[in-house]
């Protein structure tokens, strides 16, 4: 069984959520959950730099859940590329 910390309004429409998800990283949740970057919070390159830096931080995988259809769902799965590129492989903290 693993806990993962999952934003399910999004990342960045309710203040203090990328707080609730560092200190839930912190205190030992197992996975960084994620969902609809441009859908649900507006900001894709920002949604995903955020999940990112706090998996990476925390050095703990990320789960993205994306149900972005067409157009837009292949938008954000080709800036996930660029983000993975740009952050590299995340690996589980020791």
């Amino acid at each position: 069984m693993q806990i993962v910390a999952f934003p399910q309004s999004g990342v960045m429409k309710r203040p203090g959520t990328r707080e609730l998800l560092d200190t839930a990283l912190g205190n030992g949740a197992d996975v960084l959950g994620a969902l609809d970057p441009a859908a649900i919070d507006g900001d894709p390159a920002a949604s995903l730099d955020i999940t990112f830096a706090l998996a990476a931080k925390h050095g703990r995988p990320i789960d993205i859940h994306l149900h972005e259809p067409g157009e837009l769902g292949a938008f954000t799965f080709d800036l996930l590329l660029v983000t993975v590129r740009h952050y590299g492989a995340i690996s589980r903290a020791a």
